[in-house]
């Protein structure tokens, strides 16, 4: 039976993982780790429950450099309550690490958003439109992004594919090295 040990994933991660309580990786996290650590491309489609948010999570935090206090990983979710189910589990896993996580989303104080982003927190988990909001002031800084990740990637896309168009052109135009990630549930048959 495969485990989490299985998986190279930093020590503090893991000890997040356990105390959460995670036991062993579902199908999907068996699939997807290996191709984040890797640091390929990855389009995974999965039935909801199965453990697709803690396989993007789990990746991310393994994939940060922590002494690299820029903003690494952006995660971007159709809807407000799918960025805070996200940012929940993302601080959960997290909790043994030295990481800051910002969710980033519309009808919030803007200022307050702002102070919090020039910060740089390591990780961005937010909606399309407050992103691009962001990155448009120039408060959302991209250049250190390595990995993107769609959560419900369909939903994003039909939500305002201007927008996500954008979003990707200001990402990649200055990365050279990336990650993408995208996460769509699998329809029930």
């Amino acid at each position: 039976m495969t485990t989490f040990d299985d998986f190279e994933l930093n020590e503090k991660l893991l000890r997040g993982i356990y105390s959460h309580g995670f036991e062993n990786p579902s199908d999907i996290q068996c699939k997807a780790l290996p191709v984040i650590n890797s640091k390929k491309d990855l389009y995974a489609q999965a039935q909801s429950g199965t453990g697709k948010t803690g396989a993007f999570t789990i990746g991310a935090l393994n994939l940060l450099d922590t002494d690299l206090k820029k903003t690494q990983v952006l995660i971007l979710n159709p809807t407000y309550e799918l960025v805070n189910q996200n940012y929940d589990v993302m601080k959960a896993l997290s909790q043994y690490m030295n990481v800051n996580i910002l969710k980033v989303v519309g009808k919030t104080n803007l200022d307050e958003c702002k102070r919090e982003l020039e910060k740089e927190p390591e990780i961005i988990i937010g909606t399309p439109g407050r992103v691009l909001d962001m990155i448009n002031r120039r408060y959302l800084y991209t250049k250190d992004i390595k990995l993107l990740v769609f959560d419900e990637a369909m939903k994003c896309y039909l939500m305002d594919l201007e927008i996500i168009f954008i979003i990707l052109f200001n990402i990649f135009q200055k990365i050279h090295k990336y990650v993408y990630l995208v996460l769509q549930e699998q329809k029930r048959q």
